[in-house]
């Protein structure tokens, strides 16, 4: 079986929720597709479309699925992602199973973690 991956992201704010993950990943600005969903891609054609879905309700409790941004520079891209509106989780990177990472909450208290790229990932 052959699929493309495609990433939604629910969120009560398209716009602020759109231009936090399209800065964070380089990608192209979000596109409206209608009053409910915006999708963007990624400029170089490797990564997966993002599409940005408007939901009323927020989820409560912690999603078993989070996303992993691997980075060449943990700590600027901290700096970044905090100037941009994400909330840093862990004061100290936390070093398990050959990685290096710190967790964040996006603008809408979503989970995801900067990764340090390593040479054979």
């Amino acid at each position: 079986m052959t699929g493309r991956l495609e990433i939604t992201i629910d969120c009560r704010d398209l716009a602020v929720m759109s231009r936090f993950w399209t800065r964070l990943l380089d990608y192209d600005d979000a596109q409206p597709m209608d009053d409910v969903y915006w999708a963007a891609v990624d400029p170089k054609g490797s990564g997966p479309r993002l599409v940005f879905q408007r939901v009323d309700d927020v989820a409560v409790g912690k999603s078993p699925i989070h996303l992993d941004v691997h980075v060449e520079d943990l700590e600027a891209a901290a700096a970044t992602v905090t100037a941009m509106g994400g909330t840093r989780i862990d004061h100290t990177p936390i070093a398990e199973a050959g990685s290096i990472w710190i967790r964040f909450e996006d603008p809408e208290g979503n989970v995801f973690c900067l990764v340090r790229a390593r040479s054979n990932a």
